[in-house]
């Protein structure tokens, strides 16, 4: 409540979560609804709560679970792992996941999930994985004065595990600044920036298996390098076993 996290995130819902009268002038300002709208509230439900047929798109919003301290080699050298917010699941492979309407994660509102997939400054965390902002002093200074734009779940494959307890700055944010937590079993998990795993948000589609996927590349990326396609494919083939192939025509 106090840190900048929730400060960004309410811009970004002033933002883009306008009520109409503020859009018609435009000025930024939120919808009354827009602070508890929530990512269940996407899911079409009848008035007696029965699942309806979705005549629209899928919303699955990407955030990076923070693993620095895993047991997995591959996680701990990675710093995470692609983490998805959706309607009906919430969860990544390695912590196991959450319907929706789970208890851990039926409070979590869409401006907050967006905000979370743009938390680019975050302790133990970095772009693709990688930057100053992974460097473990760095980030324990960042922790204790509460710098951060990410956001504390209790851990959605450990259901009935500390369900109730609102995370708070001594619990886990200063014992995880020990050293303690940062792995797929611990009570309380951080999310960041998607982009700390995938900036492209292709990873979960080719999970699915997809037959079409469009991508656009909103990256600044001064020298064309397409970083961020390069680590997607370098993860989709340790992952998948499957190669991207670069090709002039369809």
């Amino acid at each position: 409540q106090i840190g900048p996290g929730r400060f960004y995130r309410d811009r970004i819902m002033e933002a883009f979560m306008p009520t109409g009268s503020k859009r018609q002038v435009e000025v930024a300002g939120a919808s009354p609804l827009a602070d508890n709208f929530s990512l269940r509230d996407l899911s079409p439900v009848a008035e007696d709560g029965t699942p309806q047929p979705r005549t629209g798109p899928y919303p699955i919003i990407n955030t990076n679970v923070i693993l620095f301290n895993d047991p997995d080699p591959k996680l701990r050298r990675r710093g995470g792992e692609n983490f998805v917010l959706s309607p009906d699941l919430v969860g990544s492979l390695s912590t196991g996941g959450a319907s929706a309407n789970d208890a851990i994660t039926k409070s979590i509102t869409l401006a907050s999930a967006i905000a979370t997939s743009g938390a680019a400054a975050n302790p133990n965390s970095g772009y693709i994985g990688t930057g100053v902002t992974r460097d473990r002093l760095l980030s324990i200074v960042m922790m204790l004065l509460n710098l951060r734009l990410g956001y504390w779940l209790a851990n959605p494959g450990l259901p009935g595990v500390w369900t109730n307890r609102t995370p708070n700055h001594v619990l886990p944010s200063g014992l995880f600044a020990l050293g303690l937590g940062f792995r797929s079993d611990s009570r309380f998990i951080e999310l960041s920036d998607g982009g700390h795993f995938d900036n492209l948000g292709v990873y979960e589609l080719i999970r699915r298996e997809l037959g079409l996927i469009v991508i656009l590349d909103g990256e600044a990326d001064n020298t064309t390098g397409y970083a961020a396609l390069v680590s997607v494919s370098q993860r989709v083939a340790e992952d998948f076993g499957h190669t991207i192939l670069i090709c002039d025509t369809l």
